[in-house]
C-alpha cells in the first residue's frame, strides 16, 4: 500500500465517525421533551380600603374683588379750593369725612339772587291778587252778584302766570341751595383711595374724575371651582382665606353663585363675604371651603386612579375588575373618593391597557 492510498481510508473513517455521531444527536434532540411555560402574570402592588365619613374640604384659589367702586365726580363746575390730605391712593377715609371743597363764592350769589327772585315773584303775585280781587268786585256792583264774572275780567290768566313765576321762583332756590351744598363733596361710606386725578387749584366739572375709591365694605373673594362640586357645599357654607405671602387666614362665608359657567374654563365663580379691612382688590389668596359631611369616603393613592374615574379592584381569585369612582378632593399624592366599599382590595400600580378579569400576582 502506498500513503496516499492510506490518507484516503483515514478521511473516509473520519467523515463517517463524523456523520454518525451528528445523526445520533440529531435523534435526541429531536425526541427530546419540551418544557411548556404558560404567560408571565402581572406583579401588582395593592391596599385594602376603609371608609370612613368626613366632612368635605374643598381646596381651591380666588381673587380678591370689590364690588362698590366708585368716582369722585363734581356735580357743578368751579375751582377747588381744599383737598383733604388723606386723599391719595391707598388711605382710608371714614364716611361721612370732607374728600374736597370748590370755591363757593358764585354758588352764595347765585342762592341770593334765587331769594330775590322768589320775593319778587310771590310780591307780584301779591298784587296781582290784589288787582284780580277789585276788578271782580267791580264788575259785581255793576252787573250784580248774581252775574258771572269773565276770567279776563277777573285777571285769571295774569293770576295763574303770578303763581307760576312764584313757584319757578321757589324751584330756582332749591337748585341755588343744593349747588351751594355741592360745594363740599363727602365720602358717601367708609373706602379706600384708588386713584387721585385732582389738585388744589384745578377746576372741576361734572365731565371730570377727580378721584376713584372703592367700599371698604363691600370686599369679596372671587373662587372659580367645578360646577359638579356645587353639590358638595351648602348655602351658609363657611371658609378660611389665607394670604400667599403670609400666614394670616381670614373667615369667610359663601353668599352667593356666578351667574354662569366660564366658556373657556367650564368654572363657575361663587362669590364669599370676607369682614376684614386687611384685604385689597387683585389679591391671590388660597382658599378652604367647608363642604357638607359625606358618607363611604376612602383615601387612596393618585396613582391608583385610571381615566380620572376608574379604579382596578382585585377579587378573591386574584383577578381584577373596574370599578367607578368619583373624585372628592385631591392633595398631592393622595385623592379622596367616594364609590368604594370597606374592604376593597385597589390596585396601586399602573397596569396600562388591560383586559378585565386579568389575574394577576399580588407582592
Amino acid at each position: 500500500m502506498n500513503k496516499n492510498f492510506i490518507r484516503l481510508i483515514i478521511v473516509i473513517l473520519i467523515l463517517s465517525v463524523g456523520i454518525g455521531i451528528f445523526k445520533i444527536l440529531n435523534r435526541k434532540k429531536k425526541f427530546s421533551p419540551r418544557t411548556k411555560r404558560g404567560p408571565t402574570l402581572p406583579i401588582v402592588e395593592t391596599i385594602k380600603v376603609k371608609t370612613f365619613d368626613d366632612r368635605i374640604i374643598i381646596n381651591a384659589h380666588g381673587t380678591v374683588v370689590a364690588q362698590e367702586i366708585g368716582s369722585l365726580i363734581p356735580e357743578i363746575t368751579g375751582k377747588v379750593v381744599y383737598i383733604s390730605p388723606k386723599l391719595r391712593p391707598g388711605a382710608g377715609i371714614s364716611k361721612g369725612e370732607l374728600l374736597i371743597k370748590i370755591d363757593e363764592t358764585d354758588y352764595e350769589l347765585a342762592l341770593e339772587n334765587a331769594k330775590a327772585n322768589l320775593m319778587h315773584a310771590e310780591n307780584q303775585y301779591k298784587i296781582m291778587k290784589a288787582n284780580s280781587e277789585q276788578a271782580i268786585e267791580a264788575y259785581r256792583l255793576e252787573y250784580g252778584h248774581h252775574k258771572k264774572v269773565p276770567p279776563l275780567i277777573a285777571k285769571i290768566p295774569q293770576l295763574k302766570q303770578a303763581l307760576a313765576n312764584v313757584e319757578k321762583a321757589k324751584v330756582s332756590l332749591k337748585k341755588a341751595e343744593i349747588d351751594l351744598k355741592r360745594t363740599k363733596i363727602y365720602a358717601p361710606y367708609d373706602l379706600i383711595v384708588l386713584t387721585k386725578n385732582v389738585g388744589l387749584g384745578d377746576v372741576v366739572s361734572p365731565s371730570k374724575v377727580a378721584a376713584t375709591y372703592y367700599d371698604i365694605h363691600s370686599l369679596e373673594i372671587k373662587v372659580p371651582i367645578q360646577p359638579e362640586k356645587l353639590d358638595l357645599l351648602d348655602n351658609n357654607a363657611t371658609a378660611q382665606v389665607s394670604l400667599l405671602q403670609t400666614n394670616r387666614v381670614f373667615e369667610a362665608k359663601l353668599i352667593r353663585y356666578g351667574p354662569e359657567i366660564n366658556q373657556k374654563t367650564r368654572l363657575i365663580d361663587i362669590y364669599l363675604s370676607v369682614k376684614t379691612k386687611d384685604l385689597r382688590p387683585g389679591e391671590f389668596v388660597i382658599v378652604k371651603l367647608q363642604g357638607k359631611i359625606i358618607k363611604g369616603l376612602a383615601k387612596i393613592p393618585c396613582s391608583a386612579i385610571h381615566n380620572l374615574d376608574t379604579v382596578w379592584v382585585l377579587n378573591r381569585e386574584n383577578k381584577i375588575f373596574p370599578k367607578k369612582i368619583k373624585v372628592m378632593d385631591e392633595q398631592e399624592m393622595e385623592a379622596v373618593v367616594l364609590g368604594l366599599k370597606q374592604g376593597d382590595e385597589v390596585v396601586v400600580t399602573p397596569l396600562g391597557d388591560v383586559e378585565p378579569g386579568l389575574e394577576v400576582v399580588v407582592k
